[in-house]
């Protein structure tokens, strides 16, 4: 894959994360969304579990073999507020 080619294919990977609504508040975050999104574009080999630890907070663990580097990512963001001129 061409270096031009793998920049567009992970811009459109952004581009449809940055889709999802991950507002907190409402915590409307499950199994659906952007994590069927994310299972959907992982490699088969991974491991992948969604953890429901209550009240709208959930995580999705993927892990393929025995890693030794952990990515830590935060989804939800605020809604937005009275006065922003952007999405």
């Amino acid at each position: 894959m061409t270096k031009e080619a793998l920049q567009k294919e992970m811009l459109d990977h952004l581009k449809n994360l940055v889709a999802f609504d991950t507002q907190n508040p409402p915590r409307r975050i499950d199994d659906q969304g952007i994590f069927a999104y994310i299972r959907e574009h992982l490699p088969k080999e991974f491991a992948v579990e969604t953890i429901d630890l209550g009240e709208g907070c959930v995580y999705l663990h993927a892990r393929r073999g025995e890693p030794k580097v952990l990515f830590n990512v935060h989804l939800d963001t605020v809604p937005a507020a009275q006065g922003w001129s952007r999405d």
